[in-house]
């Protein structure tokens, strides 16, 4: 058994989400980052902890405690991210 793990951006069905300047939500396209991890709370774990590591790379930010993706933060967001590693 395998698990799938992937982010969704929390702003997904907020008016900022719609396209805008050749740019939508990520979750809109699909673009969620997100990968199998083998069963075993382990690995879930540490395939977590690699989807994180990405998230923040690719430009995704926690707002309250929750991810929102690159295009959110530029057009929904106008404080900077807190990020608070897990």
């Amino acid at each position: 058994m395998s698990v799938w793990i992937e982010l969704h951006c929390q702003d997904a069905q907020e008016d900022h989400a719609e396209p805008k300047e050749g740019s939508e939500c990520w979750t809109h396209r699909d673009k969620g980052l997100g990968e199998y991890s083998a069963h075993g709370l382990q690995e879930v774990v540490n395939t977590y902890k690699r989807i994180w590591h990405n998230a923040i790379k690719a430009g995704w930010r926690k707002v309250d405690g929750e991810w929102v993706c690159p295009h959110c933060m530029k057009h929904g967001h106008n404080a900077p991210a807190h990020i608070r590693p897990e």
